[in-house]
């Protein structure tokens, strides 16, 4: 397939309006994961002392505003001319910009139901998880084309009604539900795309992905920022798969599983003609020739004894090799989630503007994956891997080191903190874009889509934990995420030390092929004995 797809183009320009075409569909996903960094924040509040004495069947002689009221630091409880304390039921919100209403302001997720915010964010990421084990096998049985279809428009009237739910309780069932079908968007529509490509453009799919993703992220913010009610950016946020309709039925099905699964004729009658016309290129002539090629690739591949009974997931799994390599994978997919999904929840609480922080994180977002552009292509996948690793673990060391205040509690220094917390996001997002690349080229094509799955289930086990940790960090101190992520960016370390470099290697179709996948005979450390732990 290599051979064939290189007819086309360095890319070609039917590939890349592909990419871009597919790339869009993540807008959907990330407004729909980051919802909750502009839903869940709370601006300052006081106790509603009058309702809550109403609400407490309190009853005084004289007028309340005449009363000694005494209201806790937290704001969560109060007393009255030395009586017991009570506890509020309601409270006023002010803020300087008046008129935000979120969830935490309409239904009260305040004091004792603060963790409320959080778990709503961990309810999300376990539909995610549940939609991530599910839409791989789907992808790798019903096709990559059909399952994006169903997953893409099936979003929307979930996405829609979340934006009537009268309380909390139906707000995050269905956020839940939701989170199911924006996975199964995410990881199709990735593996989708990246099979229309050779090995040498992977890396850029990938950074044209990241980049549609954190222009999702400014999107959000300007949403956010323009529209005060949270149920009105949730209705724009519907919409917005809308804008793939009168394009989405034009795309063809993956030439690789197509041809994985014997489909020739879908090959040479949908993708090829399709290809060559945008490309410029003789459409019959590039029939033809391709029809001769798959012919010939169905033969070797049968002569080889590689037939389709005799690649299945579970013959992958009872492979050591590709069994560790998958563990590893899992391990680093989880912990790049967690890194990444700790520092973009954790804007809100940040020095500075809230929607000014997160604009730039989307920026720098922006920046460092143009930059991956030239690291995927000019470097191998294990040293640019220890580095953001290396660099992630720095952020955190620093971050956890430097207080809010010096000089005696004069000077505010919070701002540096603010500063390298984005950087964190930033060098976290290109952690993402690594080994989204590396999984996609470590295990073969019939089982690509399982084996994604399943690493995005420990990518959304990392999102389930993020939030907990953020809330655990109230209740410890400060520096409890910044721990967390820097211990396991270090077996993160020690796994990408173990694993065998894809770089400039074609993506396997067999389970041989991924076993036999050696180093490329060059004179730097990529081909050393260390990496002899998880390949043949």
């Amino acid at each position: 397939m290599e051979e064939i797809l290189e007819k086309f183009g360095n890319p070609g320009k039917y590939h890349i309006l592909i990419a871009i075409m597919l790339s869009i569909t993540w807008w959907s996903v990330c407004l729909g994961t980051v919802a909750m960094s502009f839903y869940g924040t709370t601006p300052n509040y006081t106790c509603d002392i009058e309702f809550s004495i109403k609400l407490n069947n309190e009853t005084f002689s004289s007028d309340v505003s005449l009363l000694n009221i005494t209201e806790s630091e937290d704001h969560c409880s109060y007393a009255l001319d030395g009586h017991d304390r009570k506890l509020c039921h309601k409270w006023i919100y002010y803020d300087e910009g008046a008129g935000k209403e979120t969830v935490s302001t309409e239904w009260d997720l305040v004091c004792g139901d603060t963790y409320r915010v959080s778990l709503a964010s961990t309810l999300f990421f376990c539909g995610v998880f549940v939609g991530a084990l599910v839409f791989g096998f789907v992808a790798d049985h019903l096709g990559r084309k059909k399952t994006l279809a169903i997953c893409l428009y099936t979003q929307m009237p979930i996405s829609l009604a979340i934006a009537f739910m009268p309380s909390y309780v139906p707000f995050t069932i269905m956020r839940f539900v939701l989170g199911i079908w924006l996975q199964g968007v995410s990881s199709v529509a990735f593996l989708h795309c990246i099979e229309f490509f050779r090995q040498k453009y992977r890396g850029v799919v990938m950074v044209g992905f990241g980049i549609s993703w954190a222009f999702a992220q400014l999107l959000a913010t300007g949403i956010a920022y323009f529209v005060t009610d949270w149920r009105h950016m949730q209705i724009i946020a519907s919409g917005l798969a809308l804008v793939t309709v009168p394009y989405f039925w034009w795309l063809p099905e993956s030439p690789r599983w197509l041809q994985v699964k014997g489909r020739h004729t879908e090959i040479t009658s949908d993708f090829i003609p399709k290809a060559s016309r945008m490309n410029g290129l003789n459409v019959t002539e590039m029939v033809d020739w391709c029809a001769i090629r798959l012919q010939e690739l169905r033969q070797s591949q049968t002569g080889a004894g590689s037939s389709e009974s005799d690649q299945s997931f579970v013959r992958m799994l009872k492979t050591p090799v590709l069994l560790l390599r998958l563990a590893g994978m899992c391990f680093m997919w989880y912990v790049a989630s967690m890194t990444y999904y700790i520092f973009i929840f954790n804007t809100a609480n940040l020095a500075g503007d809230q929607y000014l922080n997160f604009a730039i994180g989307a920026g720098l977002e922006i920046l460092v994956n143009l930059f991956m552009l030239y690291i995927l292509a000019r470097w191998n996948r294990k040293y640019p891997l220890l580095a953001a690793c290396c660099l992630i673990g720095i952020v955190c060391v620093i971050s956890g080191a430097v207080p809010k205040t010096c000089c005696a509690n004069t000077i505010n220094i919070s701002w540096i903190v603010t500063a390298f917390a984005l950087c964190g996001k930033m060098v976290s997002a290109a952690f993402l874009c690594l080994i989204f690349v590396y999984a996609a080229e470590l295990f073969p094509t019939f089982a690509r889509g399982s084996c994604l799955a399943l690493c995005g289930c420990s990518m959304r086990v990392g999102g389930i934990v993020a939030p907990q940790v953020l809330y655990l960090a109230v209740k410890t101190f400060d520096q409890f995420p910044y721990v967390v992520v820097a211990v396991k960016i270090f077996i993160c370390i020690v796994i990408t030390l173990l694993l065998p470099d894809t770089f400039k290697k074609s993506m396997p179709n067999t389970i041989e092929e991924a076993v036999n996948m050696a180093p490329e005979p060059t004179s730097d450390r990529t081909s050393s004995g260390y990496e002899l732990g998880l390949q043949k």
